[in-house]
């Protein structure tokens, strides 16, 4: 299957993008007084019929003013968006080539949000180029009611800097698009009774001309049309009554006139000529003599041009000439009379010849499926399909394909384009088109088109989210195409490995995340891996909907965090700088958070989750509910149990029962926070009902981690027997093999699930195995385990107790700030510790307190008391009783508040001593006591 390029890319000119160069024409100071008066206003519209001279009114006042132009002749296909964009970056490229001049192609995303997606393009080049400049949209009738397009132009004027502005020329005036610019005096609009030529300017027209006429006579019996006036001029006619030209019937009247006066009395060579150059949009001298066979063609087209006969010269390489829009109707009306039906056909299917030779395969596969040409269309569309996707042109590309005959569009290479084109708007649509070109792949015994089928109808599938055992028939294909794929694309030290970048951003995202979430032990699975972070550096890669997040699984899954933390980098940056959807945005925000989230970078992951709430803010629903769920799973990261409600209760009103992969993961984040509110029973439940929806999903990972929720949920309520159960599912599952991640996670449970039946043993061997595979991977959270209650701390002081690791264990309880669990043992890194078996003595951060001798001594009685009496809830009189015996009561309150306040400063602040309900309490969380140990020890070894 060709993927080449369109070559308009490369040469997009051919008059296309080029300011005309003018025959015999003079300024209309009038109209360029009214120009230069509006000069501060962003957009102006010239709207009046063919022929009155609109684009020689523009063209004339650019060049008397030296005003830098980019100049845009739109035809029809210009009304596809991306199409608009592409021609919109040539032209621009054209006036002052510079690499950051590039427009971007739009994503899919970009695609959905048409108005934002000019708008931004207007924005980059607003930042690129140099003030001043105009922009010229010449011909914009034909980019017919394209409402998006127009709404996003419109939007575009409001931004754009002062010394730019946007000119468009048209047949009509405005559309209702522009209501708003007009109202707001951002869009002024020259019209017809203004373009028409007046006495002075119909005298300077016949001067230019050297005829004797009057121009007051010339202006009446045309109504100042200069089509017309041009026509009686080049025909040198006399005036009389009969010859106006003016009224309803004009254009036909114009037509019948330049047939008789002028095209007539040309040779009947010329006259063919001219008929048959009419059907290339614009043509260099070479390709009019090519499609004229006319070796005189480059001398009658330039003669037209000096003479300004609705033939313009426009600059390049070489120089192209471009028929006005009325007289090129004209031609090719005459053309279409004259010819007999085949002849007009070949006719058509030459100048497409031409137009693909010469870099616009656009244009020629429109004359191919006017001639009715539709196996050469469809050949000259699978040429150059994969480009036009790269540049984001898919509705004109859909548009092609549907016009084409059934028996060719059923045939495999155009259900497949069609099966791409959809993929963004209606992927379950693209499965279909996709299936049967994989049918008709496989029929021709086409391997290649067979492979390609199924990597993008694993996009499609994966994207879609709903059931990831539909992606199992395509398997066979992707595994059985991968290997050459990547070896074209690995070179040794010999050899270039071939680079195509179109391909790749077709093909790569939906066949790693095949293989990542079908198929994770494939030997294969690291090479494409490999590939996919390379191709995030391609404009576009970062784009891909699912690339990035199926990269970043893997990574994480396999303990790959150098390599992750240089894809936060690479996100973080993007998220930054670039003006991109905001759909695309949020998706980077979403692989940022989830990462972030999953591996205890919670103050990062929350403030991102917000970003990402504000961006969503003015979204669809959609949109919004993955927002609210990337601050839940922050939340829930983070242990803010009221954080998290509050967003899930938000989703509950935002879902859409028929997104699968936002109602699962709405479930899954329920049972956590059931987790975090120690509500087992509910939370079980929750999970149970994971598992289920997992398994039936066909994603391998949402099976997996809902079974070590259902593991670490039964533990909780006292169903051991279940959690065996799950665990047993959780190691025979495949994933489990693959999945070094979930290695830690559950180590961390079966360690949980051993402590709470009581087999210390076990317990410990599995802490021994999470803490190793933590350590080597950079693992040391997980929002599941660490929000289930004291689960963690309980874990990670038992390993500090039986010596597993204790400097990584260490790390997890500072990095998480970890509260000490009942029981905790001295070699918990306590805040405070405090020594009265022997020689009385305080530590504060493993460091001896310092104390003054002239310290008054009551502060550290109190304290000492405190501990002797038990250290938890002693009652205040107690203390004052006992300490200040001879104080009257408010004298020895006072003398108590004193001590407490200088205690508290010198323990290292008023968390450590606690005063509730008329009670004092060490903070059991933060302070150890030598005494409270041994009561645990003689508690413990009764």
């Amino acid at each position: 299957m060709s993927d080449a390029t369109p070559t308009a890319s490369r040469r997009p000119t051919l008059g296309k993008l080029r300011p005309p160069r003018l025959g015999r024409v003079f300024g209309r100071e009038a109209l360029f007084a009214q120009l230069d008066a509006s000069a501060a206003v962003p957009g102006v519209w010239i709207a009046g019929p063919p022929g009155i001279g609109k684009t020689t009114l523009v063209a004339t006042y650019l060049e008397a003013r030296a005003m830098p132009c980019l100049w845009l002749q739109l035809d029809a296909g210009d009304a596809d968006p991306a199409s608009f964009v592409h021609f919109l970056g040539a032209a621009a490229a054209a006036m002052a080539p510079a690499p950051d001049l590039a427009l971007p192609s739009p994503t899919a995303d970009d695609l959905r949000d048409v108005p934002a997606f000019v708008r931004r393009c207007f924005r980059h080049l607003a930042l690129a180029l140099d003030l001043p400049w105009v922009l010229v949209l010449d011909n914009v009738q034909e980019l017919g009611a394209a409402p998006l397009l127009h709404a996003g132009l419109a939007a575009a004027l409001a931004e754009l800097p002062q010394r730019a502005r946007v000119i468009a020329i048209g047949r009509d005036p405005p559309p209702a698009e522009y209501a708003r610019m007009l109202a707001g005096q951002q869009l002024v609009v020259v019209d017809e009774p203004l373009l028409r030529f007046s006495d002075d300017d119909a005298q300077r027209l016949v001067a230019l001309h050297g005829r004797a006429w009057a121009g007051a006579e010339l202006r009446r019996v045309t109504d100042g049309w200069a089509a017309a006036m041009i026509l009686l001029l080049a025909a040198r006619t006399e005036l009389g009554p009969d010859d106006a030209l003016r009224g309803g019937a004009a254009r036909e009247r114009l037509f019948a006139f330049f047939a008789g006066e002028v095209l007539d009395k040309m040779s009947p060579r010329e006259a063919a000529s001219l008929q048959r150059i009419a059907f290339l949009p614009s043509a260099t001298v070479a390709m009019a003599e090519a499609l004229s066979g006319d070796a005189r063609a480059g001398d009658l087209l330039a003669d037209l041009a000096r003479r300004s006969l609705f033939t313009e010269r426009r600059e390049g390489s070489p120089p192209a000439y471009t028929f006005h829009a009325l007289f090129g109707e004209f031609l090719r009306a005459r053309a279409e009379d004259q010819l007999v039906p085949a002849a007009l056909q070949a006719l058509r299917v030459e100048a497409a010849t031409l137009l693909a030779a010469h870099g616009r395969a656009d244009a020629a596969i429109g004359q191919l499926i006017l001639a009715e040409a539709m196996s050469e269309a469809l050949q000259l569309i699978v040429a150059h399909a994969g480009g036009f996707l790269a540049q984001g042109r898919t509705a004109m590309l859909r548009d092609w394909l549907l016009a084409l005959p059934e028996a060719l569009r059923a045939g495999p290479q155009a259900s497949y384009w069609l099966g791409c084109c959809e993929l963004a708007a209606d992927p379950a649509a693209a499965l279909k088109h996709l299936a049967q070109a994989q049918r008709g792949f496989a029929a021709a015994g086409d391997a290649q088109g067979s492979f390609l089928a199924a990597a993008a109808a694993a996009d499609a599938i994966v994207f879609i989210g709903a059931n990831l055992h539909a992606i199992a028939p395509w398997m066979p294909w992707l595994e059985a195409g991968a290997p050459a794929y990547l070896a074209q694309r690995h070179g040794d030290a010999d050899s270039e490995a071939v680079v195509d970048t179109g391909t790749d951003l077709r093909v790569l995202p939906g066949l790693l995340a095949a293989f990542v979430h079908r198929a994770s032990a494939h030997p294969l699975t690291a090479a494409l891996a490999d590939l996919a972070e390379r191709l995030l550096d391609q404009p576009l890669g970062a784009s891909q909907r699912i690339l990035l997040g199926t990269l970043a699984y893997h990574l994480l899954w396999t303990g790959q965090l150098a390599r992750l933390d240089r894809l936060f980098i690479k996100i973080d940056r993007l998220c930054a700088a670039s003006d991109a959807a905001p759909a695309t945005l949020l998706r980077w925000y979403g692989v940022s958070v989830l990462i972030r989230a999953l591996l205890g970078r919670v103050d990062e992951a929350l403030v991102l989750s917000r970003q990402a709430l504000v961006l969503a803010g003015q979204g669809p629903a959609t949109m919004r509910a993955k927002a609210h769920l990337l601050v839940v799973l922050a939340a829930v990261a983070a242990r803010d149990a009221h954080l998290a409600r509050q967003h899930l209760t938000e989703t509950a009103g935002l879902l859409d029962p028929a997104n699968a992969i936002d109602v699962t993961t709405y479930e899954f984040q329920r049972g956590l926070l059931m987790l975090l509110d120690g509500d087992w029973a509910q939370a079980a439940q929750l999970m149970r009902l994971s598992v289920a929806s997992g398994r039936a999903s066909g994603w391998p990972l949402r099976e997996h981690i809902a079974l070590l929720g259902q593991a670490l949920a039964a533990t909780q309520v006292g169903a051991f027997d279940e959690a065996e159960a799950a665990w047993q599912a959780v190691l025979s599952h495949p994933f489990h093999a693959v999945c070094v991640w979930h290695h830690w996670i559950g180590a961390l449970i079966e360690a949980h699930l051993g402590e709470r039946r009581g087999d210390r043993a076990r317990c410990l061997a599995a802490l021994g195995r999470a803490f190793a595979v933590g350590r080597a991977c950079g693992y040391d959270f997980g929002p599941m385990p660490f929000c289930c209650g004291d689960m963690m701390p309980r874990l990670v002081s038992l390993a500090l107790d039986h010596g597993i690791d204790p400097p990584f264990a260490l790390q997890m309880i500072r990095r998480h700030a970890l509260a000490a669990p009942p029981g905790a043992s001295e070699r918990w890194p306590w805040p405070v510790r405090i020594r009265t078996l022997g020689r009385f003595g305080i530590e504060l951060q493993g460091a001896p307190a310092a104390t003054s001798r002239k310290e008054s001594r009551k502060p550290l009685d109190l304290l000492k008391l405190l501990i002797a009496l038990g250290g938890v809830a002693v009652p205040v009189p107690r203390l004052c009783a006992a300490l200040w015996p001879e104080a009257p009561g408010d004298a020895a309150r006072n003398s108590f508040d004193n001590a407490l306040h200088r205690l508290r400063k010198l323990l290292g602040g008023d968390r450590h001593v606690l005063l509730q309900s008329g009670a004092l309490s060490l903070d059991p969380a933060s302070c150890w006591t030598d005494l409270g140990g041994a009561r645990i020890r003689l508690v413990r070894g009764g």
